[in-house]
């Protein structure tokens, strides 16, 4: 385990489906207090977020970005031309944009989002990375996280009960 793992100051770009699962999961506390600085790439806090956590994610500190810089806007027109990745949305190009642009990491489930963060050195985490990291910098006991992984099952999150074992049994 790297000492990047365990450590708390790494920041992270936030998708909304990271953001849904972890307010239905009524923990959205754990991403900012997971890592040191939370960035929200200004699309998706204007036209995802649902306006109920856009209430909650006001209590703490976060950024809005957009693609500001000559590596950002080239990233976006990577994932545009790259054929592989016609099926990102705009918001999730943006998102993956965002991460490169700011050396920041990536969180999303989307499988195709961690695809191209892989192909673009761009690290990346999903809600069980997320959890994963809590449970590492011991911001959750591990009573804690068996609990919020059984719960997400109870969401809108798409993961099966298998995953959910396999993830517990390497923690």
């Amino acid at each position: 385990m790297s000492s990047m793992s365990t450590s708390k100051r790494i920041s992270a770009v936030v998708d909304n489906n990271i953001l849904m699962d972890l307010w239905e999961l009524d923990r959205l506390d754990l991403l900012f207090n997971t890592f040191e600085n939370i960035v929200i790439p200004e699309i998706i806090y204007t036209y995802e977020l649902l306006d109920e956590i856009k209430t909650e994610i006001i209590k703490f500190d976060h950024f809005l970005v957009s693609i500001d810089s000559v590596t950002g806007y080239e990233m976006y027109m990577k994932l545009t031309e790259n054929k592989k990745y016609k099926n990102l949305s705009k918001s999730d190009k943006i998102a993956v944009s965002c991460a490169k642009q700011e050396a920041v990491f990536c969180t999303s489930n989307d499988a195709l989002v961690r695809k191209a963060c892989d192909e673009y050195e761009i690290e990346c985490l999903g809600i069980l990375g997320v959890l994963k990291r809590a449970y590492e910098i011991q911001i959750i006991n591990n009573s804690e996280l068996k609990s919020l992984c059984g719960n997400l099952l109870d969401t809108s999150c798409f993961i099966t009960k298998k995953v959910i074992e396999s993830f517990l049994s390497d923690v």
